[in-house]
């Protein structure tokens, strides 16, 4: 214990807290000095740029926009956008997924005897429009 002793000095009371005590006291480093002129490190300068103008080009000034014919649930008066003919439309009705998922709520519910229902009812399908001079499709109707 007494090597300890002599080993660590007694704290330095002008020292505060002296918690370092008997290490001698160390000088803190001198604040850097910077240069005060810019001519160690001068200014960056902006890039500059030249402005060229992109080329003029000349761009039509009428565009066609073709409008898919409003059709409803009855066969339409229409002109026809592949014969450009006036004629009323021809309806065939396809079932879709509303009319799939009629008939399995049927089956579901016990009702397996009207599962069929909704296959021959016209409003659970999509009803398409054709043209009948020329067969091109028209449009569909979904209810």
């Amino acid at each position: 214990m007494d090597q300890q002793k002599s080993m660590y000095p007694h704290p330095d009371p002008s020292y505060p807290g002296g918690e370092n005590a008997g290490y001698p006291h160390q000088t803190p480093y001198p604040p850097p000095q910077y240069p005060t002129s810019n001519e160690h490190y001068p200014m960056p300068q902006p890039e500059m740029h030249q402005y060229v103008p992109p080329p003029i080009m000349t761009q039509p000034t009428s565009t066609t926009i073709i409008m898919p014919p409003q059709v409803g649930p009855d066969p339409t008066m229409i002109t026809c956008p592949s014969c450009q003919a006036t004629v009323v439309t021809r309806m065939e009705y396809e079932p879709n997924t509303r009319t799939h998922i009629c008939a399995l709520l049927l089956c579901v519910f016990c009702c397996w005897p009207c599962v069929c229902v909704p296959y021959c009812v016209d409003s659970c399908q999509s009803g398409n429009h054709y043209c009948p001079s020329c067969g091109a499709y028209v449009g569909t109707y979904e209810n």
